[in-house]
């Protein structure tokens, strides 16, 4: 099951998985409020596979009625999903998840930020004086014979960086 090397579905739930799959194609510009409610359900399911592809496409369909479960969700993949949706009420959880004591959610928030759009960028601004985001490097020491040291860094600064890539500047 878990060794295949791909997200593993059991058989029986293969209808869903073609589900998810279509709603990147023409047929998912035609998914109704049934569709996308089938794939809300499918959040809640105890295959993290089948949880998460459920995610990222209802991001991908900007699907703003899964919110309220997304913002609950299980993180790793409900922040990409909700950076997707990207209506006030996605980034107003994401605002939460930035600033929650779980700093493992912190992190997957601020790097799911870094494929958001410009919207993005006060967001992670803000979090520029956090200390809690910052990342030590190995300063003072060669990774291997001729490699420089890393320098320190900041999860926040790193996503800004990649949301102006994305908009071009």
């Amino acid at each position: 099951q878990f060794g295949t090397g791909y997200p593993w579905w059991p058989p029986e739930a293969m209808a869903d998985r073609l589900l998810c799959r279509e709603a990147e194609t023409w047929r998912g510009e035609s998914y109704g409020p049934r569709e996308i409610s089938r794939m809300i359900e499918l959040l809640s399911s105890e295959n993290s596979n089948i949880a998460s592809e459920a995610a990222l496409f209802l991001g991908r369909l900007r699907a703003d009625v899964a919110v309220p479960v997304l913002a609950r969700g299980r993180y790793g993949y409900t922040e990409l999903a909700l950076v997707e949706i990207a209506s006030p009420e996605a980034i107003d959880a994401l605002f939460h998840r930035l600033h929650t004591p779980d700093p493992r959610l912190r992190e997957v928030t601020v790097t799911a930020l870094a494929s958001a759009d410009r919207w993005a960028a006060p967001l992670l601004m803000a979090l520029l004086d956090d200390r809690s985001l910052a990342i030590p490097g190995n300063s003072g020491a060669e990774i291997a014979p001729g490699l420089a040291a890393w320098p320190d860094h900041h999860r926040a600064h790193t996503a800004l960086w990649q949301v102006f890539t994305n908009c071009g500047l």
